[in-house]
C-alpha cells in the first residue's frame, strides 16, 4: 500500500461528527485566548485607572494642605521655615491639627508608593524629608507618636528604631 493510500484511507475512515468535534476544539481554543486577552487588557486598564485615582487623591489631599496655608499663612513658617512653636503659644492646637493632617498626607504617600507614577516617587521623597527637617512640630509630632505612623514612613525620614517589631506588624 502506498502512502497516498493509507492517507486516502484515513481520511475515508473521518466522520463528521470527528470534523465537528475538531473544528469545536480550535474554535473552543481561539474563543478562550481571545477571553484571556480581553480579561487581561481589563486587568491593566482597572490597574491604570487604581493608579490614576490614587495620584488624583493624593494632590486633592496636598491641595486641601495647601489651602489651609493660603487661609493661614502664619502657618506656613512652622512647615516650611523651622519656626519653633512653644508649648503655651494660643495657636498651638491648631497647629497641632495641621501637624496631624501633614503626617497624615505622608503616610498616605507612602502606603500608595507602588500606585504613584514610577519617576514622582524621588520627588515626594525628597519633599517629605525637607518638610520634616525644616518642621520642628512635625519631627515633635513624629518622635512622640511614633506607633501611629506606618514604620516604613519613620524609616524614611530617618527615625530610628521605627515601631513595628513591638506591635507585631
Amino acid at each position: 500500500m502506498t502512502i497516498l493510500a493509507s492517507v486516502t484511507l484515513g481520511l475515508a475512515s473521518v466522520t463528521w461528527t470527528d470534523s465537528t468535534q475538531a473544528i469545536a476544539a480550535v474554535v473552543t481554543a481561539i474563543v478562550t485566548a481571545i477571553g484571556f486577552t480581553l480579561v487581561y487588557w481589563q486587568v491593566v486598564q482597572t490597574k491604570r485607572t487604581l493608579n490614576s485615582a490614587t495620584h488624583a487623591a493624593i494632590y486633592s489631599q496636598e491641595q486641601e494642605i495647601n489651602e489651609l496655608f493660603v487661609a493661614n499663612p502664619e502657618c506656613r513658617e512652622y512647615f516650611y521655615h523651622g519656626r519653633e512653636c512653644p508649648p503655651g503659644q494660643s495657636d498651638r492646637l491648631a497647629l497641632l491639627s495641621i501637624t496631624d493632617m501633614v503626617a497624615d498626607f505622608f503616610e498616605h504617600i507612602v502606603q500608595q508608593r507602588n500606585h504613584l507614577p514610577k519617576g514622582i516617587w524621588p520627588a515626594w521623597v525628597a519633599y517629605m524629608r525637607s518638610v520634616y527637617e525644616c518642621s520642628p512640630l512635625l519631627r515633635e509630632q513624629l518622635a512622640r507618636n511614633r506607633t501611629w505612623y506606618d514604620s516604613e514612613l519613620l524609616r524614611l525620614l530617618g527615625i530610628g528604631d521605627a515601631p513595628g517589631d513591638e506591635l507585631g506588624t
